[in-house]
């Protein structure tokens, strides 16, 4: 399989996810959201907050797309991929993500000093987004030194040629 076939087939994925994204975050949170709001009337008041929450939540997941599809693209491209600009690039979905793992409690306190916090966001859920976006992050940080230093031993190989 060459690489403008794989650079292919990860941006077709790349669409994909970025659909489901979407369609999570805009369509099934609202439905579940107004489904609370209609079992649990004394919870109407934190629907549009909650909303909003998982909205700025969504809102650095969305952005990870952008480097996402730009390091795919220089899958398939004459350069490759192990390219300086791909280290850049991992640095900014491994901030992304860092930024998640803030963007979720911040909300879950204000969720809670509304009054509408359950014990089961609160201690489990809360914690497990947490340590996953903070996984996610390191993950892309040690990629970002993988290609780092595959990038600089082509810059000596191509040197040297």
């Amino acid at each position: 399989m060459n690489r403008i076939s794989l650079s292919h087939q990860l941006k077709l994925i790349l669409i994909l996810l970025l659909l489901f994204v979407l369609i999570i975050f805009a369509m099934v949170v609202p439905v579940i959201g107004k489904s609370i709001e209609a079992n649990n009337p004394e919870y109407a008041f934190a629907f549009i907050p909650c909303l909003i929450w998982s909205w700025c939540f969504a809102v650095p997941i969305i952005l990870a797309f952008v480097p996402a599809w730009q390091i795919f693209s220089s899958v398939g491209s004459e350069e490759g991929c192990f390219i300086k600009e791909n280290v850049k690039r991992l640095k900014s979905i491994a901030l992304l993500a860092y930024l998640d793992a803030l963007i979720f409690p911040l909300g879950m306190i204000i969720v809670g000093f509304l009054g509408a916090g359950q014990p089961g966001l609160t201690v489990i859920i809360t914690p497990a987004v947490i340590i996953a976006a903070v996984c996610v992050a390191r993950v892309f940080q040690i990629l970002a030194k993988i290609t780092e230093e595959a990038s600089d031993l082509k810059e000596e190989h191509d040197l040297t040629v």
